[in-house]
Order: C-alpha cells, then structure tokens, then sequence
C-alpha cells in the first residue's frame, strides 16, 4: 500500500515517537492513499513537502479498522486526544474501562525508543526493584530509569511549561515532582536531574538525566544497575543486577548492645508521654526510634535463619517471608493508633517481641545480653502505666 504525508518537510524515516500523544488517533502522523489530499494539506505551509511510502501491513499486530463513525469511532478519538489509550479487542470493538496499563516490555521499548530517536542520549540503564530478580513484580513497581545524556541542562529547559514537550513522549501525567527543584534539598543539575511521573495508565516512572562522567563514577554505587542501551559504549561493563549490597548485615557485638540500649533507653520516652497523652510525641517515637531498633533485632534474627543473604526490604516490610505467622501478627499488632489503652498494650507488645528476638540473636552470635536493662526498663513501664495523673512522684 502506497500512502502519502503532506508536510513542510521531507522524512525519509519518521519515528512516530517524537510526535505528541494527544492526536486524534494517538502518537503517529495522518496519511492518506488520495496523493491529491496530502498535496491540499502540504499547501498550507511555506514549504510544502508530499512524503510517500510504501506500507507492509504487519498481520501479527491487533489493527482497528474503522469503515464508518460510531460513538465507539469518537469515543476512541476523544480518549487519545487526552493521551490515554483504550484496550481495542482483535474485532476492532472500544471495550470499556478506561485506561489500560502499558506493559513492562512496551515500557522498556518506550525508553529506548526515545533514546535512539535523540542523539544526545547516549546510553541507558536502570535500577531499582524492576531489576532485582528476588523481588516480585506487581503493578506498582515503578521505572528507576536514568538516560546518560551529552548535557543534563537542554533536557530540564525541554521539561519546563505546560506542554512539557520533552517528557510528554512518556505519556499522560497525571501529576509529578520534581525532587531537584525542592529548596530545602541540595542538587547537582549538570550532572543528575530528575522528574517522578504518575501517568493516567497507572505507570509511575523515575526519570533522570546524567552527564557521561557522573554515570561512569556512580554506576557502581548500585549494584541493582541494569544496562539497556549504550551507544557508543561509554559505559563500563557492570556486574548482572544483585540485591547484595541490600543484604542483611550480620551486626558486631557493639551494635548489638547498641541496639537493644537504644530500644529500652528510648521505651522511657513511650511511658513520659502516654502519661502526658501527647499521642503526637508518641506516635513519632515509637514508629521512628523504639520501631527502628526492633526492625533491627527482628532482621538480625532473619539474618541468622537465613545465613543473612536475604534483604528484608525497605521499612523491614519483607519480614512476614521468615518470621513464624504468629510472630510476624504480633508484629503487626504493635501499630496502634490513637486510643491511650491501645498504645499501652502494643507498646509492652513490642518489648515482648524484642526481649525474644534479642535473646535468640544474643545465643546465636555468642553476644552477651544485658538482661538487667531490660528487667529495670519493663518495670518501669508498667509502673508508669499504674501512675495516676495527678501523681507528684514518679516512682
């Protein structure tokens, strides 16, 4: 099939993925078989150009053909000239529902096709729980993804306004940050600049530019780093993408001590302010001090279960894969919200489950445990919790 473009310039060979996604029928140009309608069209402009090309029709991809208009016809329209895309059955039928999720591979072909349709982006990789191979896919992952570009500073200027022309070849964003413009936070624009995308599919993609010395010094402080493409190979070779570096670390007997003194050091603040009802003081302490050192124990005791070559994520959320189900809903049961009585309960419900992971942490590294702090901090808690409110002595 022969089709024709009228235009103010020759393209020998388009890519349809520099063009705006919000066309009446998606990212792509308008072409017609009727060679006198691309020249009417090309008039319009001060150098009109008619494109010709021959066209193989590929019978391995699902094709709409639309011979009338329906509701369905401009409902498809309307949908693509918002940027979203409609699943469209093999019949050519507009199934209801909206928006439907691109796929990791269209994801993947979507960067690298940007990529090589600009010379000024010379490589890219990602990170991130996309590429850690022990860590399930869902639909929330997003895309850690970094283009390793000649100058950082053309790509943020791009970025800017309301048509954010740069990165709208992503797709429709629904909304964004932009970490590196943040004035409390420091930043490095020449050489790592970034943008966080939620987009109307459901996708959420981390996007940054790099210069070329920036990626060969930093691609190794990640060993979740994956190459996808690298032009002119300026890249170093990188080991295959491990999550090692994120490996429970087998602790030494200092930080051991540490760790439980902290805990039962910091319980006395649990008990001050549950007596003064600042739930606020609490809520913080708790999740922010006390919490973090029973992730600690709890994650050394993983770590010896496991010969500490496993990650219990970010925020200990992995725990539930190694502690008994009956622990790890105890665990569960130390989150409290704002009732006094509540918090009281999950807090001893805390020590209970420290005082065990400490003890089998203590036996099985050879540690010694310092038993008489956490006796002396226990009773001290539940003497608290007994003291009236209008009490002149705390003990």
């Amino acid at each position: 099939m022969t089709v024709y473009h009228g235009s103010y310039v020759s393209m020998e060979k388009p890519r349809i993925i520099i063009g705006k996604n919000t066309k009446d029928f998606g990212p792509g140009f308008y072409c017609t078989i009727i060679r006198e309608q691309a020249e009417r069209w090309a008039k319009r402009y001060d150098t009109p150009t008619v494109c010709m090309y021959t066209v193989r029709m590929n019978t391995d991809l699902k094709i709409l053909e639309v011979k009338e208009m329906t509701e369905e016809w401009l409902d498809f329209i309307i949908s693509c000239r918002h940027g979203r895309m409609l699943h469209i059955r093999l019949k050519g039928h507009v199934e209801p529902g909206g928006n439907i999720m691109r796929s990791e591979t269209e994801m993947l072909r979507l960067f690298l096709d940007i990529a090589n349709a600009d010379d000024r982006i010379l490589a890219v990789y990602m990170n991130g729980s996309r590429t850690n191979p022990n860590v399930e896919k869902d639909i929330f992952q997003d895309y850690d993804v970094v283009f390793v570009v000649t100058k950082t500073q053309p790509f943020i200027l791009e970025s800017r306004g309301p048509e954010r022309s740069w990165i709208s070849q992503l797709g429709n964003i629904l909304y964004m940050q932009y970490p590196d413009e943040h004035p409390d936070f420091p930043n490095d624009k020449e050489n790592f600049y970034g943008w966080l995308m939620q987009f109307d599919d459901g996708n959420r993609v981390d996007l940054h530019v790099e210069s070329v010395d920036h990626a060969k010094e930093h691609i190794y402080d990640d060993k979740l780093c994956k190459i996808l493409l690298d032009k002119e190979k300026i890249l170093p070779e990188i080991p295959k993408a491990t999550d090692e570096d994120y490996h429970i670390k087998q602790p030494s007997e200092a930080q051991f001590s540490a760790c439980a003194n902290e805990f039962w050091w910091c319980s006395n603040n649990l008990a001050k302010g549950l007596w003064r009802k600042e739930m606020p003081y609490v809520q913080d302490m708790a999740n922010f001090v006390v919490r973090k050192q029973l992730e600690k124990m709890l994650s050394w005791k993983v770590g010896i279960k496991t010969g500490f070559c496993v990650s219990v994520g970010k925020s200990a959320k992995y725990l539930y894969k190694w502690l008994e189900k009956e622990e790890y809903q105890n665990y569960l049961n130390t989150y409290f919200g704002g009732n006094i009585e509540e918090a009281w309960e999950a807090i001893f419900l805390m020590c209970d489950l420290f005082s065990s992971a400490a003890g089998y942490v203590a036996e099985n590294l050879g540690y010694s445990y310092n038993i008489k702090e956490e006796k002396a901090a226990g009773d001290f808690l539940k003497a608290v919790r007994m003291l009236p409110g209008d009490a002149e002595n705390v003990l």
